[in-house]
């Protein structure tokens, strides 16, 4: 609980890096969420209209979720673990592809 009090500070901060950082069909960003889980809340993509809605579900468990048990807390390295071996992974299996090559 004690992320509530400051999540929409930090998803407008996440706002502001995409708005100076990402060049839309140039750059591919991913939204991880990773509180009670580490899951892929949006994959690889250029557009700013999923990243925002995808920046736009990202929240904090609720209470009854925290008095269920479920999870240890916060899951940072297991979303680093999972982003390096889902995310990153089926980037390089596509890279690797010819046909992927000849469309970039």
């Amino acid at each position: 609980m004690s992320q509530a009090r400051v999540m929409e500070a930090e998803r407008a901060a996440s706002f502001r890096f995409l708005d100076h950082v990402l060049r839309e069909n140039k750059d591919q960003v991913f939204i991880m969420a990773f509180d009670l889980a580490a899951f892929v809340r949006q994959p690889l993509t250029s557009s700013r209209k999923e990243l925002d809605d995808a920046l736009s579900m990202v929240d904090t468990p609720t209470r009854k979720e925290l008095e269920a048990g479920i999870g240890d807390g916060t899951s940072l390295y297991d979303a680093i673990v999972k982003a390096s071996n889902e995310v990153m992974l089926s980037r390089r299996t596509a890279s690797a592809d010819p046909a992927h090559r000849r469309r970039r």
